[in-house]
């Protein structure tokens, strides 16, 4: 009736009021954690229809719970700071984070929508009789035209054309390990030891532990069996995910390059899955090597503040990397003889050691430091660098000079100084003549361009985080 109308407007302009008192950070927490309450139980009953054939009723379910979900995440970005929130540096970057969040997650949930609204579509379309047949496949099976995009979630991912290696993996969603193949599968690295200037040490510990052993199986097993996860830790900018390229190279595997990106930013109860699907991946690809750079922000330390997302997949990655060591064990007979292929290699590299979780630091057989080039490496680079330029005017000596002008620059830090020092001959023509000026007219690039952009091009590593390094080096380092 008029009454109880009128009671429940008052009662939604009332709620509306005290939402608007909130501040914007309080009132974007509770969509987003509206949000996620909703998506969960979707992505929950998701999951589980995959695993029978959905029907109507169910379908509708999921979409209202997807529905919700979505509302919540859109009411959040419509979120807007106030006066206070903009005066505060911390709060307006705080909501901005969250908001950026909630808007990848409002695609990814859009798309599981869609999925779900079709695979309702369709059985509303299919004729009564056919209705009752057992059908081939689910509800989302048949999305042919769909373009397939380089992550799908679960029911999507069944809709999506899969490649005959992800179909075979057992106990692995065939989108995941699309998704892998698609993003981080390096086939052909092309580069190898000798690629790598400097880091000699570096280098002959990989060989020891990936070359040498698939040429001659024979002599190491038993107590010479190497170590198949090596941590690359040191400065940044100094060739630690060359290093990791090389040995994928020279041991003829596939390479796997993870990044923090790869694994982190998925759906809740994916992460773990992701890394279940690599490993499956690499082991069907074996001999590979998985590369993991800046390992410290997906391993770190785990405290009382870290997300089940974050705890889910660290606990996985454990259980995944003792498997690798325990069938690497088991490959080896009596005799010592290995059997089968090369298995898998673990790399991972960071410019944080201390920040990775003890008990996955421990199952790193290798701890290599690898450090800032030494006056012999910086003219080593140098020369490289200066070798791949067109004209080059520069003597022994002046390259000596800078060698060690350049003490405390990393490999990268000299490769910036040498792109530098490569535009001063452009420079100095004058603008209106640079479209028409012949290429053998530009003078060749000296040693005065390159002492010259010294003082523009500076060192990015600071000492205190040398320092640093070399204290966990010395502590927990297998130099």
């Amino acid at each position: 009736n008029k009454r109880e109308l009128l009671r429940c407007v008052a009662m939604a302009t009332n709620q509306h009021k005290q939402s608007r008192a909130q501040s914007p950070i309080s009132r974007l927490k509770s969509h987003h954690s509206r949000a996620f309450e909703s998506l969960a139980a979707a992505l929950d009953l998701d999951e589980r229809l995959q695993q029978t054939e959905a029907s109507a009723e169910q379908l509708r379910s999921l979409i209202s719970l997807y529905r919700k979900g979505v509302a919540e995440l859109e009411h959040g970005l419509a979120v807007r700071p106030d006066s206070a929130t903009k005066a505060d540096p911390a709060k307006a970057s705080k909501l901005a984070s969250i908001q950026a969040k909630m808007k990848a997650n409002l695609a990814q949930a859009g798309e599981r929508l869609a999925t779900a609204e079709a695979g309702l579509e369709r059985l509303r379309k299919q004729p009564a009789q056919s209705a009752a047949k057992p059908a081939p496949s689910s509800a989302f099976a048949s999305r042919a035209t769909r373009k397939q995009q380089p992550h799908k979630p679960p029911a999507a991912a069944r809709a999506a054309p899969v490649s005959s290696l992800a179909a075979e993996l057992k106990g692995v969603d065939p989108g995941l390990a699309n998704s892998i193949l698609n993003e981080v599968l390096d086939r052909s690295p092309g580069v190898g030891f000798d690629d790598v200037v400097g880091n000699e040490a570096a280098k002959q510990a990989l060989r020891e532990a990936t070359v040498l052993p698939s040429l001659r199986p024979d002599l190491f097993g038993g107590l010479r069996q190497p170590a198949r996860a090596v941590l690359l830790f040191g400065p940044p900018g100094n060739g630690k995910t060359l290093l990791a390229k090389a040995v994928a190279t020279e041991a003829g595997g596939v390479f796997f390059n993870i990044s923090a990106g790869s694994l982190m930013s998925k759906w809740v109860g994916e992460a773990e899955k992701l890394v279940r699907a690599l490993f499956a991946l690499a082991r069907q690809l074996a001999p590979a090597v998985i590369f993991i750079d800046e390992v410290d922000s997906i391993l770190s330390v785990r405290g009382d503040k870290e997300t089940e997302v974050s705890r889910r997949l660290k606990t996985q990655f454990l259980v995944e990397l003792d498997g690798v060591r325990a069938a690497d064990d088991d490959s080896s007979d009596a005799g010592g003889k290995r059997k089968g292929s090369g298995g898998i290699f673990l790399l991972a590299a960071t410019n944080r050691p201390a920040e990775i979780d003890p008990a996955v630091v421990r199952r790193f057989g290798r701890r290599l430091y690898i450090g800032m080039p030494d006056s012999r490496c910086r003219l080593n680079l140098l020369s490289c660098l200066l070798a791949k330029h067109d004209s080059v005017d520069v003597s022994e000596a002046e390259l000596r000079e800078l060698a060690e002008l350049t003490d405390g620059y990393s490999a990268s830090d000299l490769a910036n100084l040498a792109r530098e020092a490569a535009m001063e001959p452009l420079r100095q023509i004058r603008p209106d003549r640079l479209a028409t000026v012949a290429k053998a007219a530009v003078r060749p690039l000296r040693g005065e361009d390159l002492r010259n952009c010294l003082a523009r091009v500076r060192p990015s590593v600071p000492p205190e985080s040398l320092a640093e390094l070399l204290d966990w080096s010395e502590k927990y380092g297998s130099d």
